[in-house]
């Protein structure tokens, strides 16, 4: 795997002195603990399941495991929070069709809504809560203007 990040790889761990940045462990330490080679990370995550990725030297960075998988998770702390930040907790999240929802958006896109076309919470709720398709007519209205 010489051609490995654009040929980068092994500039990579030679650069880092074939050590994990964060933590010191070593190439050898790292066979004997996993039984694989220590790996060389994108720093800013454009790797290998984007269309342009980011093989820059300035960009790799010699992790071990536990270090790589730990930058990750922090990474897909955005799947634990909604588009906005709000963390997913069980008061703050409906489940609708299999996908979470915020429930704080959920009520800023509500009073969105109620502006827009001008109505009190009364009409609002009795249009609202009537059947599916005029929900359907109401959103495909807003999303026009």
């Amino acid at each position: 795997m010489t051609y490995s990040f654009g040929g980068n790889r092994i500039k990579a761990l030679e650069r880092d002195n074939y050590k994990c940045v964060k933590c010191g462990m070593t190439r050898d330490e790292h066979f004997l603990r996993w039984d694989r080679d220590i790996t060389v990370d994108h720093i800013d995550g454009n790797g290998r399941n984007v269309d342009k990725p980011n093989n820059k030297l300035n960009n790799l960075q010699t992790l071990c495991l536990t270090c790589h998988g730990k930058k990750d998770i922090k990474r897909k702390v955005k799947k634990w929070n909604c588009s906005k930040g709000h963390e997913f907790t069980k008061e703050n999240t409906y489940i609708w069709h299999c996908i979470r929802y915020c429930k704080i958006c959920q009520r800023e896109r509500n009073r969105k809504q109620k502006k827009i076309l001008g109505m009190d919470k009364k009409d609002y709720m009795r249009i609202y809560s009537q059947d599916y398709y005029k929900r359907k007519f109401i959103n495909h209205f807003l999303k026009q203007l």
